[in-house]
């Protein structure tokens, strides 16, 4: 219950911060926040705006569903390398 209750909010943050952007329409949102899980609001605007900065580079003016996929593979991916795990937090 509380994984679905997660998916819809995240699937809602990242609807919430593509109505400020020009996006394509058929752009797959659910996909998207299956692809971000345990993320967080601010990672899915950084997602968001990674997302227009790949249109941007690519000189269009509405951004893709690739260019969510590959904003996700930048932000959300990469950012897994550098999470705290036990092995790393060591104590004096």
């Amino acid at each position: 219950m509380l994984s679905s209750l997660a998916f819809q909010g995240r699937t809602h943050i990242f609807k919430i911060h593509a109505r400020s952007m020009s996006v394509e329409r058929d752009i797959r949102f659910e996909l998207l926040a299956r692809l971000c899980p345990n993320s967080t609001g601010a990672e899915i605007r950084s997602v968001c705006t990674e997302a227009g900065m790949f249109a941007i580079r690519a000189r269009r003016k509405i951004a893709t569903e690739k260019d969510f996929l590959e904003a996700i593979n930048k932000v959300i991916k990469s950012y897994a390398k550098f999470s705290a795990t036990p092995r790393y937090m060591t104590y004096n």
